[in-house]
């Protein structure tokens, strides 16, 4: 996720605005960084309705909640800050790609494109901005422009670790194995903290019909992951698709069982591909 963490310091170091909205801002970023974002975003409203008057740093704070908005699945509120910080600071590329975040989110897919196509307007080498195009065209399984986008992100920085992952699991997903498992794991060796990766390849090993390597790799993930409840339901409804392939349903079960309880969604998601009662 892409965060102006480092400007707006700057930007609230600046301003004129009262100690006490400053240092709800400035603990807002921290317990953002700290991944805390229960406690950014109620910092962040307590900064900006302290001061709600326009002023230099208040878009800044606007991308901040908007980012952690996001990483809390509150996609409406995001894009309403996202739009307010867009008026108040037009032209940003980081702006508009973190709004395409949160359209892809909430699978609004074409307003999604929209906005990495302006921040690529705006910054043609972006390479922020054509690895989130890509994986919006890969969550419209549209592998060859997701690809497209991933190689151009690639030539801009070889090691981009967000757009090795994806461009790994879009080459999964057209059974070029060789390709997606070198993309995955190099991006392990980038970054072996990584549980995104090992969650990706997880996928691509069970796309392969491989369900042995797949559950070590979702084991790993979910060693990785604690206090991370959204990618950790990923990871143990994956694990839990590997379980039900080999014919472990109480185990596949179990999983998708922790699963649901980290992510309610997951539970409609089980029940649709019929593998649960």
């Amino acid at each position: 996720m892409h965060r102006l963490v480092p400007t707006l310091m700057i930007m609230l170091a600046a301003t004129a605005a009262s100690a006490e909205d400053i240092d709800y801002c400035e603990r807002g970023l921290r317990a953002q960084r700290a991944g805390d974002d229960d406690m950014a975003n109620a910092d962040y409203d307590r900064c900006l309705n302290g001061n709600p008057r326009p002023s230099f740093y208040r878009p800044m704070v606007l991308f901040n909640r908007g980012g952690a908005r996001i990483a809390k699945g509150q996609y409406d509120g995001a894009i309403a800050d996202l739009d307010a910080a867009i008026k108040e600071m037009p032209g940003v590329t980081l702006v508009y790609n973190l709004r395409g975040a949160a359209y892809d989110g909430m699978g609004d897919y074409d307003r999604a494109i929209a906005d990495y196509d302006t921040a690529i307007r705006l910054e043609p080498d972006d390479a922020a901005a054509l690895t989130g195009r890509g994986i919006v065209h890969e969550h419209q399984r549209q592998y060859d422009g997701a690809i497209a986008d991933f190689d151009a992100a690639l030539k801009q920085r070889q090691t981009d670790y967000t757009a090795l992952v994806h461009r790994g699991l879009a080459y999964g997903h057209q059974g070029r194995f060789d390709s997606a498992f070198a993309d995955l794991n190099f991006a392990i060796e980038l970054r072996p903290s990584g549980a995104d990766a090992f969650i990706s390849r997880g996928h691509v090993y069970d796309l392969k019909g491989d369900f042995t390597r797949a559950i070590a790799d979702y084991d790993a993930a979910i060693t990785l992951l604690p206090g991370q409840p959204g990618s950790a339901a990923e990871a143990w409804f994956g694990r839990g698709i590997a379980y039900s392939r080999i014919g472990k349903r109480d185990l596949a079960e179990r999983d998708f069982r922790r699963a649901a309880a980290l992510d309610p969604g997951i539970e409609a998601k089980v029940n649709k591909i019929g593998l649960v009662r």
